[in-house]
């Protein structure tokens, strides 16, 4: 199974020095060569400053593929610092009362995983850190489980980032890491420097460079996709992702890990 890198450049005063950052989401467990060497062999000739994982790295009732995105978080964190935040996924696996066998499984696995490799897991946390004398503050932000119900419009509460959050730290680089770009204005007008988010996969097929087909709601043409957007001083990433786990195959629609090259205006 074979992907691309997309690139996208970003122009701000609080960058220090240039970094790059590699971005993936919704592995789903994809194994791409032999125990997903293929994959992080590629990743690493990037050379990223930060890997930053937007979630679905697993899938919560296959171990399999739960097996996959652990063993492929232990080979990045070996790379470069490297800080995930949930998806769906991963919130279902970790939600309070579950009691599917499986899913705890996974839920063990992966945070076995995350402590074997010293991967920070953001639920609706901050962490300061300083990467080549940039000063940033990464946010995972979780959101709630009802926002991701099938064939309802998801509805945030204006407040819900802040809520969870706090403000954005005034002298820092702030990277959002939100896993549904359904709120992608939310995310803009809360102030994060760099938001980037995943699951939708491209929609399963884009029609063209930024309109994908379907959301996983089951509506057509959502709004916030596939691609960058801009506003209030921010910019919005949405990737298509790296794997999916129900329809195994996509038209116009790579599967893809993104670079974000940070420069200073």
């Amino acid at each position: 199974m074979s992907f691309i890198f997309k690139t996208y450049d970003i122009l701000s005063e609080k960058a220090v020095s240039p970094m790059t950052i590699l971005f993936l989401s919704d592995l789903h467990g994809r194994l791409y060569g032999t125990d997903g060497q293929e994959l992080a062999n590629r990743l690493a000739k990037t050379n990223p400053d930060l890997i930053l994982i937007g979630g679905d790295l697993i899938v919560r009732r296959d171990p399999a593929r739960a097996e996959v995105g652990c063993r492929l978080l232990e080979k990045l964190a070996q790379i470069a610092p490297c800080y995930m935040a949930p998806g769906n996924h991963e919130s279902r696996a970790f939600r309070p009362g579950e009691t599917d066998p499986t899913c705890l499984e996974n839920r063990d696995r992966l945070m076995q995983a995350l402590k074997t490799s010293g991967v920070p897991f953001l639920r609706n946390e901050k962490m300061a850190i300083t990467i080549g004398g940039n000063p940033l503050c990464l946010y995972g932000y979780e959101a709630p489980l009802e926002t991701y119900e099938k064939f309802r419009r998801p509805v945030l509460e204006k407040e819900a980032l802040t809520t969870a959050l706090g403000h954005p730290d005034d002298t820092s680089f702030n990277i959002l890491l939100a896993h549904n770009p359904s709120f992608v204005p939310q995310y803009l007008d809360w102030g994060a420097d760099l938001t980037l988010c995943g699951h939708f996969h491209g929609g399963f097929m884009r029609l063209t460079q930024r309109q994908v087909l379907i959301s996983p709601y089951g509506f057509p043409f959502p709004k916030y996709g596939y691609g960058r957007y801009d506003g209030n001083g921010g910019t919005a990433i949405v990737t298509s992702g790296l794997g999916e786990h129900v329809l195994p195959f996509r038209i116009h629609n790579p599967y893809e890990a993104v670079l974000i090259r940070v420069r200073q205006r």
